[in-house]
């Protein structure tokens, strides 16, 4: 299964450059690659694209990622604590 993220806007862009700098091979979508300015659910986005969300927002992330798992029943963390 390949690993594909998805930046939200509070995510600097220079973490998603950095990534891609050091493997050229990383799935890592931009925010502004993403036009996630016209976008109004980032999580929904991902989610339909199977991509992990990466983000900076530790205010409202937490309380979205409940309501997304109610909803989905399930996320991409297996896969994160995997690579970790």
């Amino acid at each position: 299964m390949e690993i594909r993220f998805l930046a939200d806007v509070s995510l600097n862009d220079a973490i998603v450059s950095g990534c891609k700098r050091r493997e050229s091979a990383m799935d890592f979508l931009s925010a502004n690659d993403a036009r996630l300015e016209r976008v109004p659910d980032p999580k929904a986005l991902a989610a339909e694209q199977n991509r992990i969300l990466v983000s900076h927002d530790f205010q409202t992330m937490p309380r979205h990622f409940g309501d997304f798992l109610q909803a989905h029943g399930s996320s991409p963390i297996d896969e994160l604590v995997m690579i970790w």
